[in-house]
């Protein structure tokens, strides 16, 4: 609204202050009115009065902008009123209403005054610095004038609309962006790129919509930012993409800063997938190939990775160089290691090769420096893995020979071993067998096929022992202190002890019992063999150093060889045999008929 005059107050002419006088509208009291001129003014005073009081009232109850008395109405008003002659001209000095007139007069030209700073106030929040103008600050500002300004303004609601269509097309960018986290430090850090990124073609299309705007909002210069620095950004990626084949390429670093620059902006475009895909995959090789430079790795992890780093574009030569150092070394490695032993894709053909050839005196020296070389190299590789394992295969099968019997295999009297091996040790060696066949990598049903020397043998020795403890589990654990001695004949003591001494192992405990258990029966069986036979009592067993011949049967029986050889049995031996029974039942008879004689 153009306010080209200031107002001046009524009724205080002498009062208004030197400088706010201006020359524009030059009034005096000297003015001599005519009667009819002083008529016609009274009846316009009147109706101004009226009119005024009217406004007046209602301006403490008028809210909304466009209900109260506008601006340009009052400013009119004011203008012509100021054209007449004063009040107290009209009606004179000492007139109540010309006092009440006057006093309204100037309530309006308090409320145009407040008016005018209110639009000056909007008018200080419409200046754009260049960063946009802010629609919730504007927008509180109107909401505040609208509650004080006691008159209307027609410059309010022209903002009010405006600021409507910025807050529209700010609330279908909030749908569409998030334009408050671009500008943050947030993903500083971050190298990736979020999955769901808004195209930078979709946020030109609304900015476009945008500059169409008559305000512009804060949130459409930071978006127009936004957008300048994505096309700075594809010109750089475009220019990297054009260069990137070329003889020195850039490195891993130059590609992290353009993806965090990229998470900044937030905005997707072709380029950046491209830019994307190349930096995930050189990531990814990075985290195998820093692990791999400190660690040792299987030889096709090493291969594939120097595959994959000579076919990035991008200088990753300082991990690449020692990743082909430690390649090529491991391939030196094998390649002296084959022209020993060939390679067969069968496994198993491959370690026998590698058995056939450490049983060379002067292969084996060649394979064990060379298996001791390999493993500086820290390189996984198949056919170090296999000659060291049949390396300790060799070392076990020594060990394992020493516990079993030449003729083992044989038909017949299985010799004694060089040493027995005690029965825990040898589970002990067996486990140890079944850890080396843990080592390969096959299936289940392959590594059942790899056997090592002396494995078998030394598996069924312990099924022998087993078997016989299995067998004469009761007997051996028998207890005599609960039960009493143990009823048992001498020949099956005898198979008994003869089947653990065909069992090329030391069983420990309960071979030791049953042969100390024998050998008391044994010695008691020699001394009296003669007199089992003069009892009549069928024997099976005949001890060694005996003459089974001899025939004592007509000698007759004394009572005291009866009983010696009872007490000798009960006193020496720890089982209770068949034939001592049978003695002992020969005594009783003899000695119930000579208390039946003695009667």
């Amino acid at each position: 609204t153009s306010l080209p005059w200031r107002l001046r107050r009524f009724g205080a002419e002498s009062e208004t202050p030197a400088h706010e006088q201006r020359p524009t509208r030059a009034r005096s009291f000297s003015i001599t009115w005519t009667e009819e001129e002083i008529e016609k003014a009274k009846k316009i005073w009147k109706s101004i009065l009226a009119y005024t009081t009217d406004i007046l009232g209602k301006m403490k109850e008028m809210k909304e902008n466009n209900s109260k008395p506008p601006l340009c109405d009052l400013l009119e008003l004011v203008g012509k009123a100021h054209a007449l002659p004063t009040p107290e001209e009209a009606f004179g000095r000492r007139d109540p209403s010309a006092r009440q007139m006057s006093e309204n007069m100037n309530s309006i030209i308090d409320a145009i005054e407040g008016g005018r700073d209110d639009v000056a106030c909007i008018l200080k929040c419409l200046k754009d610095d260049g960063e946009g103008i802010e629609l919730d600050a504007l927008q509180k500002s109107i909401d505040e004038i609208e509650q004080t300004c006691p008159i209307g303004l027609t410059e309010l609601e022209t903002v009010k609309r405006q600021v409507q269509e910025a807050t529209l097309w700010e609330e279908k960018l909030e749908n569409n962006v998030d334009h408050g986290t671009a500008d943050s430090d947030a993903s500083d850090g971050e190298d990736v790129i979020t999955e769901k990124k808004l195209t930078l073609e979709k946020v030109e299309r609304l900015v476009s919509k945008g500059r169409n705007l008559t305000l512009r909002p804060r949130s459409l210069v930071r978006l127009q930012k936004r957008i300048e620095r994505a096309h700075i950004l594809r010109r750089r990626i475009t220019v990297w993409n054009e260069a990137r084949n070329q003889e020195n390429p850039q490195n891993i670093k130059f590609i992290s800063t353009l993806i965090k620059q990229a998470n900044k902006i937030d905005l997707a475009f072709p380029e950046l997938f491209t830019l994307t895909g190349v930096h995930k995959k050189a990531e990814e090789w990075m985290d195998r190939a820093s692990i791999a430079v400190r660690t040792t790795i299987s030889f096709e992890e090493l291969e594939s990775l120097v595959s994959t780093g000579e076919s990035l574009p991008l200088n990753v030569s300082d991990v690449l160089e020692k990743l082909r150092n430690r390649l090529t070394q491991a391939q030196e490695w094998i390649a002296r290691m084959e022209r020993i032993v060939p390679k067969n894709e069968d496994y198993f053909v491959w370690l026998q090769r590698f058995r056939t050839a450490l049983e060379d005196n002067e292969k084996n020296a060649y394979l064990l420096s060379l298996v001791s070389e390999g493993s500086r190299i820290p390189v996984t590789m198949e056919c170090s893995m296999l000659l060291q394992i049949e390396i300790d295969a060799r070392h076990w099968a020594v060990k394992a020979k020493q516990w079993i019997p030449q003729n083992f295999d044989m038909p017949g009297e299985v010799c004694a071993p060089q040493k027995r091996g005690k029965i825990d040790d040898v589970k002990d060696h067996l486990g140890r067998a079944s850890s080396l066949r843990d080592r390969l990598w096959f299936c289940e049903s392959e590594k059942s096929e790899w056997v090592l020397d002396g494995e078998y043998q030394l598996i069924q020795m312990i099924n022998m022992a087993e078997s016989w403890f299995e067998k004469y589990h009761e007997i051996i654990n028998y207890d005599s202190r609960r039960n009493g001695k143990l009823r048992i004949s001498m020949s099956k003591l005898h198979g008994i002890v003869q089947e653990v001494n065909k069992i090329p192992l030391n069983l420990g405990n309960p071979s030791t019992k049953m042969n100390r258990i024998f050998s008391q029966a044994d010695e008691w069986t020699r001394k009296y063999y003669s007199l089992i036979k003069r009892c009549g009592i069928e024997y099976a067993y005949i001890p060694a150093d005996t003459d089974p011949a001899s025939d004592d049967s007509l000698k007759p029986l004394k009572i005291n060889e009866l009983s010696a050889a009872v007490a000798d049995a009960d006193s020496d031996v720890s089982v209770d045999l068949e034939v001592v029974i049978k003695i002992r039942e020969c005594l009783e008879r003899a000695q119930i008929w000579i208390n039946k004689a003695n009667i």
